[in-house]
């Protein structure tokens, strides 16, 4: 599995995946936050949006 850094990502793309991932882990018993879609395929485009998913 990829990691965050291993992504196209610009970087407020990028700080705002962590700060989500952050907040959740905060609130919830997160274990993991998968990243998925067409950015994590690395087909974007400038209207895509960031889906996060989590593993409890």
């Amino acid at each position: 599995m990829r990691t965050l850094d291993d992504l196209a990502l610009k970087d407020n793309e990028r700080e705002a995946i962590r700060e989500a991932t952050r907040m959740l882990k905060e609130k919830f018993p997160v274990k993991e936050v998968i990243l998925f879609g067409s950015k994590a395929r690395g087909d974007d485009d400038p209207e895509s949006d960031i889906y996060c998913g989590s593993a409890l």
